[in-house]
């Protein structure tokens, strides 16, 4: 049976059932009988020949459906007929890219919408085949309407709930109000328990410094194992104090850590290590002389009170007692605060003359002689417990680095972030990235020559670029998104940009795309191609999720200023990496 056919055979079976439904209501009220049970067993009955059907319909149109291929599950990629090397003259065509209106799925929540959803992007709401068919008419079973119509709204919905538009056209130019970073503060605070203040970078620089001028050839000297050390430090620091407050306060012990963490395998016997003052034992001072004399003078006292008459004396020599045993409890406490003094001031010396012979020591070795240590070493070494290596290991976690980067902009940081197989520009690139989230708002047209902070950030100035409608507008001067994007990379590259340029055009082709397998910190992602214009959006990429998915800095106008976030909730497509990068 043609397919016209089939359409032309189920509507008069529409109508022919429907026609009944109102024969049998008539009938039950007229019969006085429950029509809520007959209308019941109709529905039912109606139901399965629905049924019957939607799927032969469907089977007849399952082949097409299954041609059409799914969104790809992997990061934002470019289209596959792009050519892996060289860059194109011009982006994917607007029937290749996703609009703003879109939202195409994300891996987790992909099973969930239809199967015959086309892989070409629309912004006409898809519908399955069948229900083509059926919205010639007003008549539609209720049955067939909630299998699809319904169930294809929910899913774009719950979609486009997810995607996030950060370009211009989303940007809300009534507010100068800079994201704040506090989100990301208050998540690595109540999931880890740890705040950092913003100039721990520099501490962390000074005790890689204090440390390599030690070692006989400090030049060739640079840690690899900041991971472990920073997890291990978060750790010790918890137990000592209580709390994990990043600060120069705490800079002591930091370096206590990293000379444990880094030392050669003869040094671990000399080098500093805390003394629990508990563990330190001083001669104790004889108090017998002390107590004898409190004795003599209660019975003196005692004998003169002896040969009053009456209560009185009875009561003086009470008062006598209390006073001596009152003497007896200061003489012993005067001498557990002398005796912790002495504990205190050996503890000292000791401190002082395990690191003094520390550096002695650690002069005669080389870089070469260091041992890089991990937790798992810190482990063994301290004879901890599975709970408490489980509890150092959650400090070292991909979520907690990239939260502590994020809070710190600290190189050492960002490198136990991204792992040592990045190269030092791609590391300066993304600490350049996290330097400015929370900090600088989003302004079109906004560019800056600046190595590290600009004065003129936060000041009025007038929107002089034009495309925007933001222009002419007077608003804090900031950074528009390919403003951001070549800042990083200036002050990644030593105030050179990599021939990007400071416009997502420029950007984009400079860089060719890279498949998910080989995406590294510091490339670039874009919302589209070139013929998107002053329409399109990039930012840069800072890591990766524990479950693989791309993480993104970016300037975003909705939320004006500098954000992180997962890259294809985002908005961001198509991920290229940038030629002249290492």
């Amino acid at each position: 049976m043609s397919k016209d056919r089939r359409k032309k055979y189920g509507m008069r079976r529409k109508n022919l059932w429907k026609k009944i439904a109102y024969i049998t209501i008539a009938v039950a009220v007229a019969m006085a009988t429950p029509a809520v049970s007959v209308l019941r067993d109709f529905t039912v009955f109606a139901e399965e020949e629905a049924s019957q059907v939607y799927n032969a319909d469907a089977q007849s149109t399952e082949p097409q459906a299954s041609a059409e291929s799914q969104p790809s599950t992997e990061a934002p990629t470019e289209p596959p007929t792009e050519g892996p090397t060289e860059p194109p003259t011009e982006g994917p065509t607007e029937s290749e890219m996703p609009t703003e209106t879109e939202a195409p799925t994300e891996p987790s929540t992909e099973t969930e919408a239809p199967t015959e959803t086309p892989d070409t992007p629309s912004t006409e709401p898809e519908t399955e085949p069948v229900s083509e068919s059926e919205s010639e008419t007003e008549e539609e079973s209720e049955t067939e309407s909630e299998t699809e119509s319904e169930s294809e709204s929910e899913s774009e919905t719950e979609l486009e709930s997810e995607i996030e538009d950060h370009s211009i056209l989303n940007a809300n130019w009534k507010t100068n109000i800079i994201a704040s970073n506090a989100s990301y503060l208050g998540q690595l605070s109540s999931a880890y328990g740890i705040s950092i203040d913003d100039d721990f970078g520099e501490v962390m620089d000074s005790v890689e410094k204090e440390f390599s001028e030690n070692l006989t050839d400090p030049a060739n000297f640079q840690a690899t194992n900041w991971k472990d050390v920073f997890a291990v430090y978060i750790y010790e620091l918890k137990k000592q104090t209580g709390s994990a407050k990043v600060s120069a306060a705490s800079r002591a012990l930091l370096l206590d850590v990293f000379t444990r963490m880094n030392a050669p395998e003869e040094a671990l016997d000399i080098a500093p290590r805390k003394v629990d003052i508990a563990e330190v034992f001083v001669e104790e001072y004889p108090i017998e002389e002390n107590l004898e004399q409190i004795d003599e003078q209660q019975a003196i006292l005692v004998d003169i009170w002896a040969n009053i008459p009456g209560n009185m004396g009875d009561f003086a020599e009470t008062m006598i007692e209390a006073d001596a045993q009152e003497a007896r409890k200061e003489q012993y406490a005067r001498q557990q605060e002398e005796m912790e003094q002495a504990r205190y001031e050996k503890w000292l010396r000791m401190q002082q003359k395990q690191e003094t012979r520390a550096n002695q020591k650690l002069e005669t070795y080389s870089t070469e002689q260091l041992i890089p240590r991990t937790i798992s070493d810190y482990v063994e070494m301290n004879g901890l417990s599975k709970a408490d290596q489980k509890e150092i290991e959650k400090y070292a976690s991909t979520e907690c680095l990239q939260l502590c980067a994020i809070a710190s902009a600290a190189p050492q940081i960002v490198r136990a972030s991204v792992g040592n197989d990045i190269s030092e520009e791609r590391v300066r690139i993304v600490t350049a990235a996290y330097s400015l989230v929370g900090k600088v708002g989003y302004f079109w047209g906004g560019k800056s020559s600046a190595i590290g902070w600009d004065p003129a950030w936060g000041s009025p100035a007038k929107v002089t670029a034009a495309g925007s409608t933001s222009s002419g507008m007077t608003r804090n001067y900031g950074l528009d998104c390919s403003g951001y994007v070549q800042y990083c990379y200036r002050n990644g590259l030593d105030g050179n940009d990599g021939g990007i340029g400071g416009h997502t055009t420029t950007q984009w082709n400079a860089s060719v795309m890279v498949d998910q397998a080989n995406v590294q910190p510091g490339d670039l992602v874009f919302y589209g191609g070139p013929e998107r214009g002053d329409l399109n959006h990039v930012g840069v990429v800072v890591g990766k999720s524990v479950d693989g998915g791309l993480i993104v800095a970016h300037c975003s106008s909705s939320r004006n200023g500098v954000v992180v976030g997962e890259a294809w909730t985002s908005g961001f497509r198509y991920v290229r990496t940038v030629t002249s990068l290492k």
